[in-house]
């Protein structure tokens, strides 16, 4: 295996390949409910769920399959999302833009207008076209359109407080921002602990982040131009499920925990949401956006174009072309025969382009002008041992970490770092030894989770809690060998409604212990959204200050003799 081949299936861990499919098995359709919206009336499934969660209720009103953008096919293909129309007596339109109107000429799609009958919202909605990675049902080719921007929402209800307005949790799922689904994640329990649950889907792959360059007539970043639509959506509509727009907490894992990110520091999402949670991934990794230059992102772009038969003269005209062909014909898949999709980084994904994200993440993390907003992340032990721990021989580990780590630093640097990951049972060797680098397979995932996500999700972690009345927490979960983005096991309640979080292993065993985990979790994650502030302060937590780093191990590296002191580490 070389290092490309390496890079290549590194990039996959850096999804959030997770699925929480499931359905609720011990629950009861009580009535159809009806509520109406801006956009028009929804028929959706009041539920008895009970399955042993000691929370608030355990009525939840389940509504499916909603629109909150006008399909982004044919015409609307490459261009940003509108909400949207709702029609009233007169028939007045009001429109929701995410650009200033001055920018989104010639660019934005016809919306859709909206309906007057009640529409069904009982069933999920189709996902948005991408590459299935696994073989389930959710998104299976049949279920896949580019009329895929739906969301699902699950709100509680109790007979006391009919009208009490709760608070809303927006989850936007991972996937390298290639594939997943928001219909992969039921929110009933956790709606149960007094929070009206919204999952989103987005768009994936070059339809959601194919670019030419910032200034150019495909900007990219239209997934996470959904997302802000889908918030606006919440703004607009989710009191009609009992939802308080002026409590909205985003929270996201793997590339969904960087894209929170992301719209936190982002100008066009202020005032949108109230609270951050990012699960397993931070906008400020290396994997989380372009660092390309404008002229390389163009010149990529054209390369796709020239090889799908579009070689005009502008960015518009390719655009034009691009739009005439056929769905398959831009999936990653095919785009991947004839471009590079190898590298730490998802082929397709997040570009600065001076709108919505209008600086590199660490710059706008050290120097930008954005909200100071409760901030919880954290990071699971083994976020890779799933996929490396028992894949390379020792011989292998030592070639690609060494590479990996040299291309990444420089040979002083890496020098170092592969001191910290040296077996410490044995002597030193600066040799060639085969016996005392890594203590076992499972510590070249230890490099990977550390590069790619621990020490990114610390340092955002630690500036963010150098802000002016900041609100920062973090979270590090070691029960069981625990894997990239299993968490939403227990944030989703998993271990009581059953299923799995991989289709592929449908029974997991859970055990009382696994159900104490997930309880503590949903307490925390939905008091985090009421409060913002977590289960943790009720149990005597202190809040952590960064004076100072304690290291595991001695660093093998001696100071100068005229070490001025004034080393802060």
């Amino acid at each position: 295996m070389n290092t490309r081949s390496f890079l290549s299936k590194a990039c996959h861990l850096l999804a959030g390949i997770i699925i929480t499919s499931f359905s609720v098995a011990r629950s009861q359709e009580l009535a159809d409910v009806i509520t109406e919206t801006l956009d028009g009336p929804l028929r959706g499934t009041r539920r008895h769920v009970d399955v042993g969660i000691t929370a608030i209720t355990t009525i939840i009103d389940e509504y499916l399959g909603i629109p909150y953008a006008a399909p982004p096919e044919g015409s609307r293909r490459f261009k940003s999302t509108k909400s949207l129309l709702f029609l009233l007596d007169n028939r007045e339109v009001e429109k929701f833009d995410i650009y200033e109107r001055g920018r989104e000429s010639g660019r934005a799609p016809e919306p859709v207008r909206a309906w007057q009958r009640i529409r069904d919202a009982r069933s999920l909605g189709l996902v948005c076209p991408q590459t299935q990675t696994t073989p389930d049902d959710i998104t299976s080719q049949d279920k896949q359109s580019e009329d895929c921007l739906y969301l699902n929402v699950y709100s509680p209800y109790e007979e006391d407080t009919p009208t009490k307005l709760y608070p809303v949790m927006l989850f936007i799922h991972g996937g390298s921002y290639e594939y997943g689904s928001g219909n992969r994640y039921n929110g009933s329990a956790l709606a149960q602990y007094g929070i009206v649950f919204v999952a989103i889907n987005y768009r994936l792959g070059p339809l959601g982040f194919l670019s030419a360059g910032s200034g150019s007539d495909l900007p990219g970043n239209f997934g996470l131009l959904d997302q802000l639509m889908a918030l606006r959506w919440i703004r607009r509509n989710i009191a009609k499920f009992r939802g308080d727009p002026e409590n909205v907490t985003i929270f996201g894992s793997s590339a969904g925990g960087a894209s929170v990110g992301l719209l936190m520091m982002s100008p066009k999402a202020k005032g949108l949401f109230h609270k951050v949670i990012a699960q397993s991934g931070t906008a400020n990794a290396m994997w989380a956006t372009f660092d390309l230059e404008p002229e390389k992102i163009r010149s990529r772009f054209l390369e796709i174009c020239t090889e799908l038969q579009c070689s005009y003269d502008t960015v518009a005209e390719n655009v034009d072309c691009l739009r005439s062909k056929p769905t398959h014909q831009l999936s990653l898949k095919s785009i991947c025969e004839y471009i590079s999709c190898l590298g730490v980084d998802p082929p397709m994904k997040p570009v600065i382009d001076n709108d919505i994200i209008i600086g590199f993440p660490k710059d706008l993390l050290l120097n930008g002008n954005f909200p100071t907003l409760p901030y919880m992340t954290g990071t699971v032990r083994a976020e890779f041992g799933d996929y490396y721990g028992d894949t390379f021989t020792k011989s292998q580990m030592e070639s690609e970490v060494s590479s990996f780590i040299e291309t990444m630093y420089g040979r002083p640097a890496a020098k170092m770092i592969k001191y910290h990951y040296t077996n410490w049972n044995q002597t030193i060797n600066d040799g060639n030894s085969d016996s005392n680098y890594m203590k076992d397979n499972y510590l070249f995932a230890e490099v990977l989770t550390d590069l790619g996500l621990v020490a990114p999700t610390s340092f955002m972690a630690e500036n963010l809690s150098r802000r002016r009345n900041s609100q920062v927490y973090t979270y590090y979960l070691d029960h069981h060998t625990s894997y990239h983005s299993v968490e939403l096991n227990y944030v989703f309640g998993v271990p009581f409604i059953g299923g799995s979080v991989d289709e592929i292993e449908i029974l997991r065993n859970f055990t009382d212990v696994d159900k104490l985990k997930s309880s503590m979790f949903m307490r925390m994650w939905s008091n985090f959204a009421k409060f913002g502030y977590s289960i943790m302060e009720t149990m005597g937590w202190r809040h952590a200050k960064y004076v100072g780093r304690i290291l595991r191990h001695p660093s093998g590296v001696c100071d100068d003799d005229d070490d001025d002191g004034d080393d802060d580490d």
